[in-house]
C-alpha cells in the first residue's frame, strides 16, 4: 500500500524521489541507524520509544505553521505521546487503546441484560457467565485478562493492569517517575484480577481465542479487528465494545500506537514534512485521508475525517464503541526511558502472581523495589 502511496505522490511532484527502506523492526536497530551519517528523512516508530529518541535529541520539532495545523487537524488524544515541552515532535499513525469486548449473542443466552460498568458488575457478569465441563474444568470463562504470559507479553499485559490500576485511583509511575505499586490502590487491583482467577471465573491468558469465544468477555485492542472478523464471520457484528469497568475511580485504559518523525538531521526536511502532511492530513475523492485508507479500519482514526467513515459503520458493526468512547479516557504510558526493562520487571514479578503462584502484595513490592531501582538509575538520582 506504500508504494501505492508514495508512487501516487512522486507522479503529483515529478521533482521528488522517495525511496522506502522498510519498517524498522525494533528501538535497538533505530538507535543505530539514527548514529549513521545517511540518515531516512522519514521515520515511523511505536511512540513507547519516544522518551529515549527524545532524550537523545532526534525528532526535530514539526514547523510552526504544521504545528499549528496538526494541533487543529488530529483528535488530541492521538498526539498526547508527541508533545514535549509544549511543542509537537510527530504526527500519530496508528492509534490503539483496549476496551471490554463481550459477545451479545452469549449475554442474550444468559440473560445479562447491561454491560457491567464496575469491577462488581464485571465478577457478577463473570460469574454468571462462566460454564464448566463435566470434570469442574472451565469450558467458557466469564472473563480473558492478562497475567498468565506476562513475561512474553510485557507490554499489553503490563498497559492493561495501567488501566485497570487507574480506574481504581492508583498510579504506575508518577510524574517524577516514582512507582505507586505498593499502594493500597495496586494491591486492591491485583487482588481483584488474581480473585476472579482463583474463583474460576476468568482465566489469565489476555485475549486468546476470545473470537471462539472462549470466554463472554475480554479486554481486547482495537487491533484485533481482522482476527476477529475472520474468526466470527458472520456473527462478528455480535461482538460488541464498551469502556473496561472501573474501580473506585473513574474509567481509564491505555493508549500507544506509532507515529511519524523528522530526524533533526534529515537532509530534506521541509519536503519530509510537506509528504506526511499530504499523506496524513488531506482528504482523498474516497472521503478518507490515505493514512487512513491505508490502515484498512484497523486502527481507531486519529482525525474527523476518518472518524467520520468509522462511526457509519458502527451503524451495522457495534465494535468500535467501546474504543471511540475510550478516547475520553485515554492516556498512554508514562513518558519515561527503559520501558522495555519496566515490562520485563512488572512480568517477572507479577506473573507468579497472575499464575495463583505468590501472593499479590509479595509480586508488587518486588515490582515496586525493582523499577524504583531502575528509575532512580534512569533519573540519575543516587
Amino acid at each position: 500500500m506504500m508504494e501505492q502511496i508514495v508512487a501516487e505522490y512522486e507522479a503529483l511532484n515529478p521533482d521528488v524521489e522517495i525511496e522506502i527502506i522498510g519498517r524498522i523492526p525494533t528501538y535497538e536497530f533505530l538507535m543505530k541507524l539514527m548514529l549513521m551519517p545517511q540518515m531516512p528523512d522519514i521515520v515511523e516508530c511505536h511512540l513507547d520509544w519516544f522518551p529515549e529518541l527524545m532524550a537523545a535529541g532526534i525528532p526535530a520539532p514539526l514547523p510552526d505553521d504544521l504545528d499549528a495545523e496538526a494541533r487543529r487537524f488530529f483528535l488530541a488524544p492521538t498526539l498526547q505521546s508527541l508533545i514535549y515541552d509544549g511543542r509537537l515532535y510527530g504526527i500519530p499513525t496508528t492509534y490503539v487503546l483496549y476496551s471490554l469486548g463481550y459477545h451479545q449473542d452469549l449475554f442474550d443466552d444468559i440473560g445479562l441484560n447491561q454491560v457491567p460498568q464496575t469491577w462488581q458488575e464485571l465478577e457478577q457478569a463473570a460469574r454468571k457467565a462462566t460454564r464448566f465441563n463435566p470434570d469442574g474444568s472451565i469450558a467458557r470463562a466469564g472473563l480473558l485478562i492478562p497475567g498468565a504470559r506476562w513475561t512474553s507479553a510485557g507490554e499489553s499485559h503490563t498497559k492493561i493492569f495501567i488501566g485497570l490500576l487507574r480506574s481504581n485511583g492508583g498510579y504506575y509511575l508518577d510524574d517524577q517517575g516514582r512507582p505507586g505499586l505498593d499502594r493500597p490502590e495496586a494491591v486492591e487491583t491485583l487482588d481483584f484480577m488474581v480473585n476472579l482467577v482463583r474463583q474460576n471465573m476468568a482465566i489469565a491468558d489476555g485475549w486468546r481465542d476470545f473470537g471462539k469465544q472462549r470466554s463472554a468477555m475480554a479486554i481486547i485492542p482495537n487491533y484485533e479487528r481482522p482476527g476477529l472478523v475472520t474468526t466470527l464471520g458472520e456473527s462478528f457484528p455480535s461482538l460488541k465494545t464498551a469502556l473496561i469497568p472501573r474501580g473506585k475511580g473513574d474509567f481509564a485504559t491505555t493508549q500507544f500506537g506509532w507515529g511519524y518523525f523528522v530526524p533533526s538531521t534529515a537532509q530534506h526536511p521541509e519536503e519530509a514534512w510537506k509528504f506526511l502532511e499530504w499523506y496524513t492530513m488531506k482528504q482523498t475523492s474516497e472521503g478518507m485521508t490515505r493514512l487512513g485508507k491505508a490502515l484498512a479500519l484497523r486502527y481507531v482514526p486519529t482525525n474527523p475525517i476518518d472518524m467520520r467513515v468509522v462511526r457509519q459503520q458502527m451503524v451495522s458493526e457495534p465494535f468500535w464503541e467501546g474504543f471511540i468512547s475510550g478516547m475520553e479516557v485515554a492516556r498512554p504510558e508514562p513518558a519515561f526511558p527503559q520501558i522495555f526493562k519496566r515490562w520485563e520487571l512488572m512480568g517477572a514479578a507479577l506473573q507468579p502472581v497472575m499464575r495463583l503462584e505468590r501472593p499479590p502484595l509479595e509480586g508488587l513490592r518486588e515490582a515496586q523495589d525493582r523499577i524504583s531501582a531502575l528509575m532512580k538509575e534512569v533519573l540519575g538520582e543516587s
